[in-house]
């Protein structure tokens, strides 16, 4: 049998994470959640990673461009969708699968993102 997906959500406000977290676990995907850009790349440092990541890389810890470059270079086969208000971020260097998607932050947001998660993973095993 095999394991759900495992997904990393990383926000600033505990209110998004946890509300993420039970949407995501709901729909069936295992998910953790780092509050920081430093417990972030800790944990994607970590020898068993998400499959997935959720980002809104306006991290207190971080500035989002310097954020977003260090993950497509550190990191750059992992799945990463921006969970954020997409006028506030710069992507770097753009790459036809980096990051993966983008889902503007929005009272119903939730569903949107589901989807695209769904959508992402369907294809890719868990690892």
């Amino acid at each position: 049998m095999s394991r759900p997906h495992k997904i990393l959500v990383a926000d600033r406000n505990p209110h998004v994470r946890r509300f993420l977290a039970r949407e995501l676990s709901a729909a069936g995907f295992e998910v953790t959640a780092a509050e920081s850009a430093a417990h972030l790349m800790k944990s994607l440092g970590e020898g068993n990673g998400p499959d997935l990541l959720v980002l809104d890389p306006d991290l207190p810890d971080a500035d989002s461009a310097d954020l977003l470059a260090r993950l497509k270079f550190s990191f750059p086969a992992l799945l990463v969708v921006l969970h954020t208000f997409l006028y506030e971020i710069n992507v770097p260097a753009a790459s036809p699968s980096w990051p993966a998607a983008a889902v503007e932050k929005g009272a119903n947001s939730s569903d949107t993102l589901i989807r695209e998660v769904t959508h992402l993973l369907a294809a890719s095993p868990p690892a």
